[in-house]
């Protein structure tokens, strides 16, 4: 098996670093390594990113709403009945912004191993757009408020 056999079977990053060692060593043949590893590096990046403010958006929710059911009032059946639901509906959003958390970690996953440019410059294209999006859509909503 030879050499450049060998860093196909590697994932994107090993191949993104292996490109980078062309580089300086001024070879002039990457075979697109550089430019499919550093797009799959920034957006496995991004997800990562959802990944860990997903958990810790789980653990303020759970820190709040402990503190949140220490101070309020348990009296009356009214009151119970208000309070159990509320836990039941926090308890499912916390296992949806959980469930998401996973989610967003695989994606990263995926696009550390991928090997195919035109896959990780759409992901790469489609996450660039949908972060101008949100952008935008804030600058609109600042605008009116």
């Amino acid at each position: 098996m030879s050499k450049k056999d060998n860093v196909k079977k590697k994932n994107g990053i090993c191949n993104f670093f292996d490109a980078v060692k062309s580089i300086i060593k001024n070879d002039k043949n990457t075979d697109d390594q550089l430019t499919t590893g550093f797009f799959a590096i920034l957006v496995s990046a991004f997800f990562k990113l959802l990944f860990f403010a997903s958990l810790i958006f789980d653990v303020i929710i759970i820190i709040v709403s402990v503190l949140f059911f220490i101070e309020t009032s348990w009296m009356g059946f009214k009151q119970v009945v208000v309070n159990v639901g509320t836990i039941i509906i926090i308890a499912i959003t916390i296992f949806l912004i959980f469930l998401f958390g996973v989610i967003f970690k695989g994606i990263s996953n995926e696009i550390e191993n991928n090997k195919d440019k035109n896959y990780v410059i759409s992901v790469f294209s489609a996450v660039t757009g949908f972060i101008a999006l949100v952008i935008a859509a804030v600058a609109l909503i600042r605008g009116i408020v």
